[in-house]
């Protein structure tokens, strides 16, 4: 059973043109970075992350789209696949690098009388990225105070 999923992963692999294999090890190599980074300083990256406004430009929907999916499939190459905060902050950084401006949403919910955590991407306009769970949840909203440091 795995050989034949390592196979069709191989096969999947093997038709990505020049630009996708750029997108796959962006997303990969961004993914491991963001892992990396909030072991060494969680509270700095993810404050940098929340703080960015996303802008509104022209979006070119198709290519974003196609992005996503690589970048979904170089989530699930990873060793263990992460979980959704450095998810997040990675595919901004991957949309980043290819001029499209988002924004890092963080919301609860209580099921169970559990409290339960989950991190997404919006656009401008927010539209939420590829996230179909995150719906469930309730956005946290982001403050500033007065020396311009975020907090939730």
């Amino acid at each position: 059973m795995r050989l034949r999923a390592f196979l069709h992963k191989l096969k999947t692999a093997s038709s990505f043109t020049p630009l996708q294999w750029q997108i796959f090890l962006l997303a990969y190599f961004f993914l491991i970075q963001t892992r990396l980074a909030l072991r060494i300083s969680p509270s700095r990256l993810v404050e940098k992350a929340l703080s960015q406004k996303a802008l509104t430009v022209p979006d070119d929907k198709v290519f974003r789209e196609e992005l996503l999916r690589y970048f979904h499939l170089a989530w699930r190459y990873q060793i263990k696949p992460p979980n959704c905060l450095p998810t997040a902050l990675a595919k901004q950084a991957l949309l980043a690098h290819f001029g499209f401006s988002t924004r890092i949403r963080i919301g609860v919910q209580k099921e169970n009388e559990i409290l339960k955590a989950h991190a997404w991407l919006e656009n401008a306009s927010g539209e939420v990225l590829q996230e179909a769970n995150s719906f469930s949840y309730s956005p946290l909203n982001y403050l500033k105070n007065e020396a311009g440091h975020g907090h939730i």
